[in-house]
This record gives C-alpha cells, structure tokens and sequence, in this order.
C-alpha cells in the first residue's frame, strides 16, 4: 500500500490491531479470523474459536499440484511468458523452486508474472478487473482465486474477489505462513515478501512481483529495497505437515 494514502475503513482496521490481538487472546478465538470480521464491519463475537485450516493443507497443495503445469504430480508445464521490467528494478527470469517449495506457489509466482505493467487501486477489489487491486488484494487475486488455495481468513475456494480481503497486516502475520529470515536475496520462488504494509511474491533472484502504486503499477522489485521505508521484511513460508 502506497505511503500517505488516504485512511479508509482497511487503513483503520489495521491500526486496531493491536486491540484486535488482545481482544483474541482473551477470547480464544483467531486472530487473523478476527481481524478479517474487523475489515468487513462484522460482529468478531461471531468469530469460531478455532480454525481447521492446518489439517487440510497437505491435501489442498497435492490437489492444486495435481492440476499445474509443470508441478510435483502435474502436466507439463507449456510455458509462462518472460517477465518484464517494472516497479523499481529490472525484469527477472524465475528461477527453480527448492525441493521443499510446494508447486502450487512456485505456479502462483510465475502467475504473478501475468499481470506485470497492469494497475493499480488502493482498497482495490479484484473482482472488478485487473489492475483494481493493492499490494494485498493482488495477492488475494494471485493465491486466493488463480492458484486456488488459501489466504489469510479465507478457505480454499471461498474468495472470490468481490471484496478486498485480507491486508498486508493479516499475511504478515498468518499462522499458515513461517518467518524463515530477513533477507531478500535468500528467499526462495514462492515465498511472500511481507511488510507491515506491503506484500510481494519472490520471483527468484532476490526480485518479486506485487502492486506498488498509482505511479508504478504492478511490477517487478528488488525485495531488499522494494518495501516501505522503516518496516521490517520477513521471508515467510508456507507451511506444509
């Protein structure tokens, strides 16, 4: 999300948080659950007290493999085009994903690459058509409805673009995902590229892909120098077992 825009009901429901975290731990309900009734005006008394996300993640990543180019189990892959320059750096080739980096995301990097040179909207709703989306609802977009998995609140298969969802701030701290360090250039194709305020997608060689600004659009960044000024970047991970 862009420095200095304009407050709105997202901008506000993140600076509540810390009293969203409170307010979960006293109730036992999740935090992140929380936060997303926050966000969409919801009573969070109607939260449920857990989440039974974590058991059915294996599953879902073996199911989206089985169905994407090029993944563990899937078809061969037919291609993606190359990425072009955007952002503050220079364009970049996706690299191989780990041995431990689920397909399904190292296929939501590459899809990210799809939308380089698009727009742009704060509070945007990818519903609405490409380049209606901000650093966090282009994720939503990217993981959420093209990849098919999970995000911050939300089921697999739930999200369906009509509404924001989940900010920066709920990726940032999503129990599905795992700190794994702080530096750009060790992270891995697939992982998130979380800031307080920011969120990209590694496309390999220390650069990722997220939604910038107005100015800039949708485009391609060094992680180490693509983020917010005075925020902390954490390489987070998903977690598979």
């Amino acid at each position: 999300m862009p420095q200095g825009a304009g407050v709105n009901g997202i901008a506000v429901a993140a600076v509540a948080v810390g009293g969203v975290l409170v307010y979960s731990g006293v109730t036992g309900r999740g935090v992140l659950a929380t936060v997303q009734a926050a966000i969409q005006g919801q009573n969070p008394a109607g939260v449920p007290n857990s989440h039974t996300i974590a058991g059915t993640v294996p599953a879902l990543i073996s199911a989206v493999d089985s169905v994407i180019p090029g993944a563990p189990g899937g078809p061969p892959a037919a291609g993606l085009p190359p990425a072009r320059s955007g952002g503050t750096g220079g364009g970049g080739q996706p690299v191989p994903g780990q041995a431990t980096q689920p397909g399904a995301l190292v296929f939501a990097a590459q899809d990210a690459q799809r939308y380089i040179g698009a727009g742009y909207q704060f509070g945007g709703k990818p519903a609405d058509g490409i380049g209606h989306w901000d650093c966090s609802s282009f994720m939503n977009k990217v993981v959420g409805i093209d990849t098919g998995l999970p995000i911050p609140g939300y089921d697999a298969g739930v999200y369906t673009g009509k509404t924001h969802g989940p900010i920066a701030l709920a990726w940032f701290g999503w129990t599905q995902l795992v700190t794994v360090g702080h530096d750009g250039d060790a992270a891995q194709v697939g992982d998130f590229c979380c800031w307080q305020t920011h969120i990209g997608i590694c496309i390999g060689g220390g650069q990722m892909v997220s939604a910038r600004n107005e100015r800039e659009g949708t485009g391609v960044s060094h992680i180490n120098t693509g983020g917010p000024r005075g925020q902390l970047l954490s390489i987070r991970r998903w977690k598979v077992g």
